[in-house]
């Protein structure tokens, strides 16, 4: 029988303590997981500063890895500079996310995770800014600047995340892109392209509920065109009206459909815990959605197929 292990994104951290959270905050946020009965969980090297702290602190977090009863099976390298358009800015941050994959194997994740960013337009508000209060409350009016040309970016695009598994690689990891409204990858066929362009094995889709759900596709069919490449899902509820990560039930995801199509899959990693709620009601909601998880896999009597622990 296959295993599923349930796992906290790191959107825990993030609701309860703001973005980024403090290091002191985040090892708070590690031991409130643990304590909600998590046994795996997600790190960030949110920026250069994140990042390097992890390379410092390797012995450390493994130490309260181990203390905690945790395992960290993906590591996420937040860095936009990795589809700067400026090759020479683009191949510096380059090396930022050699050290995160090189923290990443140390900390023994199977993961590394990248965003794929907006494309270089100009924006009223920037989406997802680093340093400043993480919202889904998202502002997509944009004006072309002059000398802008799409082939160009995706190309941009293209040479970052195949260097990215190819750096991924020599580390035995795979590197997940997760289509995100307003990004350069935001739905299901976009990431097919990027896929395809990128022909990289290590390159994988991170399946994220909500954010499909906003974009208004139809999960099923999501999950049949990207099934062979889904190397991480992260789950919330959507209702198809915002981007928000809501708790299970709270929106129209059709929770039995998708975990029959889990479990009937050769999928075999981690179903991650990804909402964003209120400070005060992140400790509930997390609780409570590892909770219901567990619970749906008994009502649709999926435990012949599938062992989510």
């Amino acid at each position: 029988m296959k295993k599923i292990q349930i796992s906290c994104a790191y959107a825990f951290p993030i609701c309860k303590y703001g973005y980024p959270p403090s290091f002191p905050d985040l090892e708070k946020a590690l031991r409130e997981i643990a304590s909600m009965g998590y046994r795996y969980c997600e790190l960030e090297g949110l920026g250069p500063a994140y990042n390097r702290h992890f390379t410092a602190k390797r012995k450390h977090y493994l130490q309260l890895a181990a203390d905690l009863g945790l395992h960290y099976h993906n590591y996420c390298i937040v860095d936009p500079l990795l589809v700067s358009p400026v090759r020479s800015i683009r191949h510096k941050a380059y090396g930022l996310y050699d050290s995160g994959c090189e923290n990443a194997a140390a900390l023994g994740a199977e993961t590394v995770h990248i965003a794929t960013y907006t494309p270089p337009l100009r924006y009223r508000k920037i989406p997802y800014k680093l340093k400043e209060k993480y919202s889904f409350n998202l502002d997509y009016r944009a004006s072309v600047p002059r000398g802008f040309d799409w082939t160009t970016s995706w190309s941009v695009l293209v040479e970052s995340c195949r260097r990215a598994a190819e750096t991924a690689d020599r580390h035995g990891l795979d590197v997940l892109v997760e289509p995100r409204v307003g990004e350069m990858i935001a739905g299901t066929d976009a990431m097919l392209l990027l896929i395809r362009d990128v022909d990289h094995p290590r390159l994988k889709a991170n399946f994220d509920f909500a954010h499909l759900m906003a974009q208004k596709e139809i999960l099923a069919l999501s999950w049949k065109k990207l099934e062979p490449h889904i190397g991480g899902i992260h789950v919330a509820d959507n209702d198809t009206a915002t981007v928000e990560h809501l708790p299970i039930g709270r929106g129209k995801v059709d929770w039995q459909t998708m975990l029959e199509l889990i479990a009937s899959s050769r999928y075999d990693r981690y179903l991650g815990v990804d909402l964003f709620v209120p400070p005060a009601r992140a400790v509930p909601a997390f609780r409570e959605a590892k909770a219901k998880l567990e619970e749906m896999v008994k009502k649709f009597h999926l435990g012949r197929r599938i062992e989510i622990s």
